[in-house]
């Protein structure tokens, strides 16, 4: 699902600063107190549907229509279109929450002028020849090249690419294959396989590659791919697929290309009958939409262009052209747009199943503004000496500092000055033990045994053939946690061992040197703030109070609170200021904060003139401020005024009106009643109630049977279904496409539950009264509620905590540098996210901590999960959650990766994304093996 401006390659911003630019044609206002539901642009741009849904009406003209009037004396005729299309969309949250809404385009180019341009599209159930065969250009290269995969026959990964319909050579095997180091691998892995062959491209490189007859024609020692299941150079052209979508794909028609298609005004996927001038595979279809195909001939179905109401019922995708704004009076070019709903936006809006929770952080209007000021720190009096070995286990905010904890004592020692001892692998020192205090101070003795760690020279470079030095360590007596100046760690790398010191660093502090406090000001927010919680800047002081970080609409008693705007528009008054976190609202996108809806009691009668006796004081304290000069009349300038108001602008942007259609008249046009008495003559007041019955529309669509609907501001509710989408789009994906090796798995099993199969294996035989006593009915209810509140599979949670845990699930394990729990909760991570110690965590149950593991993931991007790899790195590192499957996260030498470096399944000192989705997909994979 897609959501998009109405007009082509237009931003929200664009569009409004454009309705700002003209006379009248804004939200929620018309000129002279009427009721206008939506928003003019002027543009030639390609109209388009904002989202998927169904056409449900549309009038098209084969030109203008005029409407005269008198003007200075004299008759006006100016040339207007009635034309529109109107589209009924559906939304369905993944709980279950319905919406039905409506967008309406109006004033659309009459057919004519549609016809006479080459260069404009005609949309699809305005075309001529339904039925009948066109040919059409491909117009899009949205789609890769189709073709087979060529591997290296060494490491099996791929290496180069032969498209569909070019030719390979088949390789006959040396004959010393067996013991030849280029292909001994290929075939010890594919000898049982005869459709693994050997083949060249027509280079001199030699490869491998999968020559069943579903991808390949074989003649001989030739071969023509047949195949398009492997995906070449991107940017290429447009799939040609077996019967429609989700259908096989049976080539790719590159860009230029010249298909003839079958034409179907109800469709988006049309039949192709050639490619090329040659005759097409049977069953071929083609994606048409969005202008994927430039179709000829150019002509509209004029026997559609009558100026009735036509009501198709037909499907129609986001993007889909809706035609090009047309002429309405003196605006050129001018599309009117508007989006209106029905009473489900009202129970949709009170977010009944509370999705998307916590996503958003609102901070209210009125909330007190603080300082920050810095606290000084003394440094602790300690020092780490130098080749202490340590872990880097966090950061500070602004990354100048870092958090360490010791893990040995290593020293550099002269070689001649050590004794070997066989029985315990370790050295004494013999002489000049003295010299050797520096790194261990009084506790050094001849009789400490040091533990080898590598040869070295005098300046620690390591060298393997080297004799005269040794770096050689003990345990420490006790693992100490320091901060230190991030320009003080200096590292001495050694794979396997860890990272040491190679200077003595004397500033040292046990805690962190940013430290502040905040200090209340006079200033509080004049508006109310939502912002993104992944965007928020939140610290936490020495009392482990919570704190956010925004630029904040500044309310004092010298300026005026001037509001935001929908469309991105900042304050013109705001400041950078910190607030409580306890002062702040978790809200979900959901919760549509801001918006505010206006029923119909209160909010202006129900003619299209807006009654001041029944307005509620909302309304009339915005009217009355447009109405600068309080004559009761609305002009055009006082409105053009009132919108360029930031105030106004902000309450309007957010408003939900349920008030009369424009589009809905009866014979007398009764509900224009009013206008009599502004026109001098009977005759101008005929030509305007012929002109409203012209425009309405509504009384002639059955399927809407209440003309009075609740109007909103069409950018607004664009922006706003844009958040949503942000949740909704990543959950749909993970329920449409399920992992591969979860596909049979019924939906009320969990990986790793069976305790009792898991007990019966040699491998996790020792565990079995951790896990035992873990796998319980209330801790597996427990994943399955907080997965379905975080919307995730619950089965990529519990492959996390298996891996984590080292399958006990024990809520009290602990690692070598602290980390404890389900998820291996850091000790700062206790102490900043979840406001709690690692000690408290142990001593909870495992169910319990399941509600510290949900707090962790709302805060660590959980709303951005595509797959299981995405969890875990929620957890492992969440800077990396969405990267791509080839971004490097770690690299030798750097600690990060030392630390991790278990995961690096290729040995080439480098942890990939792909490699840590690798690894959490066995122990998946694995675990579906004792699900329950």
């Amino acid at each position: 699902m897609n959501i998009l401006m109405p007009l082509e390659k237009t931003s929200a911003e664009q569009l409004i600063n454009n309705n700002m630019a003209l006379n009248g044609g804004h939200y929620i206002f018309g000129a002279n107190r009427h009721w206008h539901g939506g928003m003019h642009f002027t543009s030639t741009k390609k109209v388009q549907a904002i989202a998927d849904g169904t056409l449900i009406a549309y009038r098209t003209t084969e030109d203008y229509l005029s409407y005269s009037y008198d003007k200075n004396g004299s008759t006006v005729d100016s040339p207007y279109s009635n034309n529109f299309a109107l589209i009924k969309h559906q939304f369905k949250s993944p709980k279950g929450a319905e919406l039905t809404y409506y967008s309406l385009y109006m004033h659309l180019l009459p057919a004519n002028y549609l016809e006479a341009d080459k260069n404009k599209a005609i949309p699809s159930f305005l075309q001529a020849g339904t039925g009948s065969e066109a040919e059409a250009i491909v117009n899009s290269n949205e789609d890769p090249q189709g073709g087979l995969n060529l591997r290296s026959t060494e490491t099996g990964g791929i290496r180069a690419f032969a498209p569909f319909n070019s030719s390979l050579q088949i390789v006959q095997p040396p004959a010393d294959y067996k013991t030849n180091e280029s292909y001994s691998s290929f075939f010890q892995n594919n000898n049982s396989d005869s459709n693994w062959q050997l083949v060249q491209n027509g280079s001199n490189d030699i490869f491998q590659a999968y020559m069943s007859s579903e991808q390949v024609a074989v003649e001989g020692n030739s071969a023509t791919v047949t195949t398009n299941e492997d995906y070449g150079p991107a940017g290429y052209g447009l799939r040609i697929r077996e019967c429609g979508p989700g259908g096989k794909v049976l080539q790719v028609a590159k860009k230029g290309d010249t298909v003839k298609v079958v034409l179907d005004e109800s469709a988006t996927w049309l039949q192709v009958t050639e490619i090329n001038g040659e005759p097409a595979p049977e069953n071929s279809y083609i994606c048409s939409s969005r202008e994927r195909l430039k179709i000829n001939p150019h002509e509209v179905d004029h026997s559609k262009a009558t100026g009735s109401v036509i009501c198709p019922n037909l499907a129609i995708e986001a993007g889909a052209c809706l035609g090009y704004p047309g002429h309405h009076l003196d605006q050129k070019n001018c599309l009117h747009f508007e989006i209106f709903s029905d009473d489900s936006l009202i129970n949709f809006m009170n977010n009944p199943y509370n999705e998307g929770e916590g996503s958003l952080l609102k901070i209210p209007a009125g909330t007190l503004i603080y300082k920050r000021e810095s606290i000084p720190v003394e440094t602790s009096g300690e020092n780490i000496n130098e080749l202490t070995g340590i872990n880097v286990t966090n950061s500070s905010e602004s990354g100048n500092f870092v958090e360490v904890t010791t893990t040995i004592q290593a020293g550099l020692l002269k070689h001649a000055d050590l004794a070997w001892h066989k029985a315990t692998n370790s050295y004494t020192i013999t002489s000049n033990l003295e010299s050797y205090r520096k790194y261990w101070g009084s506790s050094l003795t001849a009789e400490t045994h040091l533990t080898f760690i590598s040869r070295c020279d005098q300046q620690l470079s390591l060298t393997a053939n080297n004799p005269e030095y040794r770096l050689a360590s003990t345990d420490l007596a006790e693992q100490k946690t320091f901060w230190i100046n991030k320009e003080d760690l200096n590292l001495l790398e050694i794979s396997g061992k860890g990272s040491f010191l190679k200077t003595a660093c004397n500033n040292v502090y046990c805690e962190c040197p940013e430290q502040y406090s905040y200090q209340g000001s006079s200033d509080i927010t004049s508006d109310d703030v939502v912002l993104s919680v992944t965007d928020c800047v939140i610290a936490c002081d020495a009392n482990d109070t919570g704190w956010v970080n925004a630029q904040l609409p500044k309310q004092t008693a010298r300026s005026t609170p001037l509001l935001s705007f929908a469309g991105g528009a900042s304050w013109p008054k705001q400041n950078s200021g910190w607030v409580k976190e306890e002062d702040c609202q978790k809200l979900s996108p959901y919760d549509w904060p801001g918006f505010k809806v206006m029923s119909e009691t209160g909010s202006g009668g129900k003619d299209a003139y807006i009654d001041i006796s029944n307005l509620n004081s909302f309304f009339r304290e915005i009217l009355d401020t447009i109405d600068e000069n309080g004559n009761g009349i609305i002009s055009y300038h006082e409105l053009n005024n009132a919108y360029k108001n930031p105030t106004i602008n902000k309450r309007l942007a957010y408003t939900i009106a349920k008030h009369p259609t424009e589009w809905d008249v009866d014979e007398s046009v009764s509900k224009w009643s009013h206008l009599e008495t502004w026109f001098e003559s009977s005759e101008s007041f005929e030509n305007t109630k012929e002109q409203i019955r012209n425009l309405s529309f509504i009384q002639d669509v059955d399927s809407l049977n209440d003309p009075d609907t609740f109007h909103i501001h069409p950018l607004s509710f664009i922006l706003q279904l844009k958040e949503i989408l942000k949740i909704y789009l990543p959950i749909q994906k993970i329920k449409n496409s399920q992992d591969d090796s979860l596909k049979d798995l019924p939906e009320s099993k969990l990986i790793w539950f069976n305790s009792e199969k898991m007990s019966e294996n040699i491998n996790f035989k020792s565990k079995s009264t951790e896990f035992k006593k873990h796998l319980t009915i209330d801790f597996k209810r427990k994943v399955i509620q907080i997965s379905n509140d975080l919307n995730i599979n619950p089965n990529y949670l519990m492959a996390a905590m298996a891996l984590e845990t080292g399958y006990t699930f024990s809520p009290s394990i602990t690692n070598s540098i602290g980390a404890t729990g389900l998820i291996q909760f850091t000790k700062t991570t206790a102490k900043k996210v979840l406001k709690t110690t690692t000690g408290d965590l142990s001593q909870l149950t495992a169910v319990e901590q399941l509600d510290y593991v949900k707090k962790y993931l709302v805060k660590n991007k959980v709303d951005k999960v595509r797959n299981v790899g995405d969890l875990y790195l929620c957890i492992f590192s969440p800077a990396y959650v969405g990267k791509s499957e080839d971004f490097i996260l770690y690299s030798s030498p750097d600690n990060a990766y030392l630390n991790n470096r278990g995961l690096d399944s290729n040995s080439d000192s480098k942890i990939s994304k792909e490699e840590i989705t690798k690894k959490i997909n066995l122990i998946m994979k694995i675990g579906k093996e004792y699900a329950a």
